[in-house]
This record gives structure tokens, C-alpha cells and sequence, in this order.
């Protein structure tokens, strides 16, 4: 299972690092590569509908398999792509599969969760930041030594398909829940319960404050803080280290402490680290901010999937597929929301908007419903200890 979370990091990766060159060699522009990254982004929306349309009739083994081998055998293509347009059309690819993969993946992560009953939300996507890690080096190592991007994802992509080949059979599928036994889906409207549309709502908002720290922390530093490029560029990797160690540390917390009190405190922690950020008045006092506030919403994601899950008469992936739409449009929104506030009141000003959305995530936690018969230990069970 900790495979495909590595194959989506290593490529994730290894594509950031060699964008520099592949933006050189097609020729674009900062204004013609974004427009190119925001209608790529297109493939992201198709393939997530086309999930939403197949589970309940595909299983999620297979969905994922098809997925992962997409992403390695798109890579390439990337790499070899002569221009700006050919770069287009091989992003659209890359991005449907990696999210025809990304959210039967997450339902199989609960599916091994639920076998050896303990949570492992956390540390699933803790493999997907260390690889993304390890990918971002092989690139620039790569770039060093001057391999062609094409060949470093085509060397990457051949290895990982050849894991994936050898381990696909032991991929866990995903079961129906006792109450929909001897049924093949829920229908897609029928999903939209109560809990399933706050648990859309609170991942928008985590999606959007994603987003936020991604595209804005780095330019806090350097700019508003006075830090420089090359401090703004240390922040944002210190930021990524904290991240990746809050979710290693998060299933043992995920296991002791209500999954709603824990949603409620790391949402607070964050915004008082970016409150922190906003107010300091020196470069430190920002870093440190901003490095509590990437602690506090590392493990937003898994809690928010981990009740997307286990909500009864759906099964993970359907539950999941809910959380995955209502994620996506916070990622959509926040870099041009949050350019067009810092366009007209300053960035500093614009990121009290993520503070008051932090506050927002922890007010509607305590909405949230435990499951019964879950691996948490918000008041359910723990079969399997």
C-alpha cells in the first residue's frame, strides 16, 4: 500500500524540480505557464467525476492499479515534451490518473487501517511527503549531472512499474459496508448525507488552506518579512520537515485522542502560528510561526478522509470521492483569491482570511459524528487491538 503513496510523491517531486528547465526549453512565460498549469488542472476535475461515476461499479484495487500505472507511464512525456503545448496535453494526462489513482488509494489506506486496527492515515501520507522529498533530490541531482528530464522520468516511471507490478496482487479491495451487502453502489445523490456535506465543507476549507501555505508561505517570508529569497525558499523546507514529522506522530495521537478534539486543536495551533506569522516583527519570530502553522495542518487531511470513510451505507471510496470534490475547489480558489486580497490590502492582510478559515474548521469539528465500530477512539470501538 505504501507503494503508491511513494510512485505519486517520487513523481510529485521529481516533476517540481525539473520545472525550471522544462519551462526554459518550451519557451513560456510566467503568465503562459500558469494559464498552462490552470488548464491542466482541468484533467484533475474530469477524472474526479469519472471516479465519482465508476466507484461502486469498478473496485478500488483495479481503479488504483490503473491509475498508478498511468501517472509512471505518463511521466515521460512530460520530460520529452518539445512545447508548451505538447507540455499541456501530457499534464492533462498525468493529472487524470493521478487523481483516478488518488482516491481509491485513500479507501485502501482505511482498508488496511481497518485489517490491522490502528490508525495509518498519517503515516500513508507521511510516505507520500518523504518521497515527494526524495523525488524533488533525484531531480535536481539529476538535473546536476545534466539527465534529460524525459530520461530521469522514464528511468523513475520503469522502476516503480516494475514494484508495482510485483506487489499489485496484494493491494487490498474495498468491501461494502454490512448495511449495503448484496448491493453494487449508492447512487450518487443519495451520498450527499448530512455528515458526508459538512465533511465536503471541511475539506474545501482544508484544501484551501493547503493551498495557502504552498503558494504563500515562502513569499511571506522573503517579502513581507523582509527575509530575502533565499530564507522565504528555507522557510518553506523547514515548513515541509515539520509537516512530515507531526504526520508521523499523528496516528499515535489519532489513537488516543478524540479525532474531533484533535481536528479542533491542530486547526487553533495553526491559526495561532499564522497569527503568529502575520504580527512577528522580525524574519524568526514569522518562521517559527509559519512552521507551527504547517505542524498544526499536517494531519487535517487524513482526520477529515478518516470520517469521509466510515460513514455508514457508503463505502470508503464513495465517502472519500465526497471529501476529494469538496477539497478540490478550496485548491482552485485560494492562489487567486488570496493574489487578489494581497493586490488590494496586502499579503500580510490576505492571510487573515486562512486564520479566520482555521477557526471556522474548528468550530464545525465538534458537528462532526463518530463512527461506530471505527479503529479511532472517539468513543468506538477498537477491534483488532
Amino acid at each position: 500500500m505504501s507503494l503508491l503513496y511513494v510512485i505519486m510523491g517520487l513523481m510529485v517531486g521529481g516533476w517540481g524540480a525539473r520545472v525550471p528547465e522544462i519551462r526554459e526549453r518550451v519557451g513560456a512565460g510566467e503568465a503562459s505557464w500558469g494559464l498552462a498549469n490552470s488548464v491542466s488542472a482541468v484533467g484533475d476535475v474530469v477524472a474526479l467525476g469519472l471516479v465519482v461515476v465508476l466507484v461502486g461499479r469498478v473496485n478500488a484495487r483495479r481503479m488504483s492499479l490503473v491509475g498508478a500505472m498511468g501517472v509512471v507511464l505518463s511521466a515521460p512525456f512530460l520530460g520529452f515534451a518539445p512545447t508548451l503545448s505538447a507540455v499541456v496535453a501530457a499534464l492533462l494526462g498525468w493529472y487524470s490518473c493521478a487523481q483516478l489513482m488518488a482516491t481509491p488509494m485513500g479507501a485502501q489506506a482505511v482498508e488496511v487501517q481497518r485489517r490491522y486496527g490502528r490508525p495509518l492515515l498519517a503515516s500513508f501520507n507521511a510516505c507520500f511527503s518523504i518521497a515527494v522529498f526524495a523525488g524533488a533530490g533525484l531531480g535536481a541531482g539529476a538535473a546536476a549531472i545534466g539527465l534529460r528530464p524525459g530520461i530521469q522520468f522514464a528511468v523513475t516511471g520503469a522502476v516503480l512499474g516494475v514494484l508495482l507490478l510485483i506487489t499489485g496482487r496484494w493491494l487490498p479491495g474495498e468491501p461494502p459496508p454490512p448495511a449495503r451487502r448484496g448491493t453494487r453502489r449508492t447512487r450518487i445523490r443519495d451520498r450527499l448525507t448530512p455528515q458526508l456535506r459538512l465533511i465536503a465543507l471541511l475539506s474545501f476549507l482544508s484544501g484551501f488552506v493547503m493551498s495557502v501555505s504552498t503558494q504563500w508561505s515562502a513569499l511571506y517570508v522573503a517579502d513581507e518579512a523582509r527575509a530575502g529569497a533565499a530564507l522565504g525558499g528555507a522557510c518553506y523546507a523547514v515548513m515541509s520537515v515539520a509537516g512530515v514529522l507531526a504526520l508521523l506522530a499523528g496516528d499515535r495521537l489519532t489513537a488516543r485522542v478524540d479525532r474531533r478534539v484533535l481536528l479542533r486543536g491542530t486547526s487553533l495551533l495553526a491559526a495561532g502560528g499564522l497569527a503568529l506569522a502575520i504580527v512577528a516583527g522580525t524574519p524568526v519570530a514569522a518562521m517559527a510561526g509559519l512552521t507551527v502553522f504547517a505542524i498544526g495542518i499536517a494531519g487535517t487531511s487524513p482526520i477529515i478522509d478518516g470520517f469521509a470513510a466510515q460513514q455508514p451505507n457508503v463505502t470508503a471510496t464513495e465517502g472519500i470521492s465526497v471529501s476529494e470534490a469538496g477539497q478540490m475547489p478550496g485548491f482552485f480558489i485560494s492562489p487567486a483569491l488570496i493574489g487578489a486580497l494581497a493586490g488590494t490590502v496586502g499579503l500580510k492582510y490576505a492571510l487573515i482570511l486562512p486564520v479566520l478559515t482555521l477557526t471556522g474548521t474548528a468550530l464545525l469539528a465538534a458537528r462532526l459524528k463518530a463512527t461506530p465500530g471505527s479503529v479511532y477512539s472517539d468513543g468506538a470501538s477498537t477491534s483488532g487491538r
